[in-house]
């Protein structure tokens, strides 16, 4: 929608505890419509212990998609037996170029 977000409603969003506003918001802040003055918040969610933890999606989505990695960090996707396959395969949850897909179950 190229709706440029302000800094005092994206410091707002920033404090938001949730991980689908944080995927949100990070992408739109790559992006350069969202201005805020940090997201310390979510950044202290990028661990590996957060990967089994209710915050699991934006441990994983952020690093995947390089968004709040400091250039030092360790690798702790790569680290994880879990969560080390599903980047093997190329597995996101996130992303502008992801399209639906269906499937279904039979019991």
């Amino acid at each position: 929608m190229n709706v440029n977000i302000p800094k005092v409603v994206g410091d707002k969003v920033a404090k938001v505890d949730d991980d689908i506003v944080a995927l949100i918001a990070l992408d739109l802040n790559q992006g350069g419509t969202l201005d805020t003055s940090g997201f310390a918040k979510w950044r202290n969610n990028l661990t590996g212990a957060n990967l089994y933890d209710n915050h699991w999606l934006l441990a994983y989505e952020a690093w995947e998609q390089g968004w709040l990695v400091p250039p030092s960090a360790r690798d702790y996707i790569a680290d994880d037996e879990f969560f080390s396959i599903l980047r093997h395969h190329s597995v996101r949850f996130y992303g502008g170029s992801l399209s639906p897909t269906s499937s279904s179950f039979t019991y």
